[in-house]
């Protein structure tokens, strides 16, 4: 349970700074929104690169055959 917090904590701050970089970049390229644009397009690039749609192959259980009533 403690490597989930610490992965957690950890992916929490270098998103934190990766974010941080990106607004600076932004500042100095003097285009306002930049680091949108750029978190913009990581999100179209893995929506494309997925691997299949979420209702395509759905997990097959096996059909529960209805429990016979006692005689």
């Amino acid at each position: 349970m403690g490597a989930m917090h610490f992965f957690r904590s950890a992916g929490n701050m270098v998103g934190s700074h990766l974010a941080g970089a990106l607004f600076d970049l932004a500042l100095s390229w003097n285009v306002p929104g930049a680091n949108w644009y750029v978190a913009a397009a990581c999100a179209v690039i893995c929506l494309v690169s997925r691997d299949e749609a979420p209702g395509e192959n759905p997990e097959t259980t096996p059909e529960q055959e209805p429990a016979e009533a006692a005689v």
